[in-house]
């Protein structure tokens, strides 16, 4: 249900694009210095990858080029005992994210293919 309600917030916010491919779960986020635990979107998109989150407390519509990305790769959280998403980018930082539903290889896949072009 949050997926679909996520879907509909970021449709309304004009974030999906027709060769979009979106992922939801959860994933760490800086908001003024501190490390937020958000549940939301990436949606891979033509001109790069959008981090979307909605709530009550916070507002996240943050999108990075495909230039400034190094990987994107999936593995298996051995805790979460799910798989997870890393993203890499050229300066050094990176971000992983939690998935709650199993597009993660379609996804994985959308960005190398991308990055390729880049």
């Amino acid at each position: 249900m949050l997926y679909k309600s996520m879907i509909q917030k970021a449709l309304l916010n004009n974030l999906i694009e027709p060769a979009s491919v979106p992922l939801y779960g959860s994933f760490p986020f800086k908001i003024e210095n501190e490390r937020i635990q958000l549940n939301g979107l990436w949606l891979a998109g033509t001109s790069g990858i959008t981090f979307f989150s909605e709530t009550e407390d916070y507002y996240i519509n943050k999108t990075f080029p495909y230039k400034d990305i190094r990987s994107c790769s999936k593995k298996v959280s051995l805790l979460a005992m799910s798989p997870k998403i890393e993203l890499s980018f050229l300066d050094g930082t990176s971000y992983t994210m939690l998935v709650e539903q199993e597009d993660a290889k379609r996804f994985v896949q959308a960005i190398s293919d991308r990055l390729q072009k880049v």
